[in-house]
């Protein structure tokens, strides 16, 4: 089984409707793969109701109203031992063509983890919803996961993958961080876009995200020795 993995929790829009679009999108761009949501006990019945319908999604119900600290149940996933393959995403991103070029280029090159980063804020080792592993790569996670002392505080997750996870991967990796020091993404970027873009549930992306990411481009397409114009 091949997963894309995700925690819910709340009732905040921009994360329901992220889900519903997220299984369609999935069985455009990852077909055959399946959509597995961590719910927490907070999401509305008729969200869990019009996910449960999708015939390529499944949910595990979590026991629990859910916060900062749920976002580490997505990890549980690369525990079963049906799951050959589970990248972690966010349900307030979209999968997409370069998305998912990235993650075949990781597939065929027989690395046991992934990450990618396409955003000049992307400047943490791992980014929650922008990596994946291979069954088998990382069996001590969920002894790691079991110690680690969680805090409902926004990026708790992305610390523990920082202190815990990287260290133990970074040799093992392949990398798509074209705007850092990685590997060139192998589909070129659309105008104003980026893997792992946060948008609301009407599709709009978040202006100072996007300032961020032009200014970077701009600078990088400077050619070599001229500097930045004044």
């Amino acid at each position: 089984m091949r997963l894309l993995s995700y925690s819910l929790w709340g009732n905040d829009a921009k994360y329901g409707v992220g889900a519903l679009r997220n299984v369609d999108l999935a069985a455009e761009h990852y077909p055959g793969w399946r959509c597995r949501f961590y719910l927490a006990r907070s999401v509305g019945a008729d969200l869990r109701r019009r996910l449960a319908a999708a015939p390529n999604a499944e949910l595990v119900a979590v026991a629990a109203a859910g916060d900062w600290r749920s976002l580490l149940w997505r990890l549980h996933a690369a525990a079963d031992p049906r799951v050959e393959v589970v990248v972690f995403r966010d349900t307030d991103s979209r999968p997409d063509g370069r998305e998912r070029a990235a993650v075949e280029e990781w597939l065929g090159s027989g690395l046991p983890i992934h990450v990618m980063r396409d955003h000049p804020w992307h400047r943490r080792p791992i980014h929650g919803g922008m990596w994946g592993l291979r069954r088998g790569a990382l069996p001590e996670l969920p002894a790691l996961l079991a110690a680690w002392p969680a805090a409902d505080r926004w990026g708790d997750d992305e610390d523990f993958l920082a202190r815990q996870v990287y260290p133990r991967v970074a040799d093992r990796c392949l990398v798509h961080d074209e705007i850092g020091d990685g590997r060139p993404f192998p589909v070129p970027r659309r105008p104003r876009h980026h893997v792992g873009m946060v948008l609301d549930e009407h599709e709009r992306p978040v202006a100072d995200h996007l300032e961020a990411l032009d200014r970077a481009l701009a600078v990088s397409a400077v050619p070599s020795g001229k500097g930045v114009p004044a």
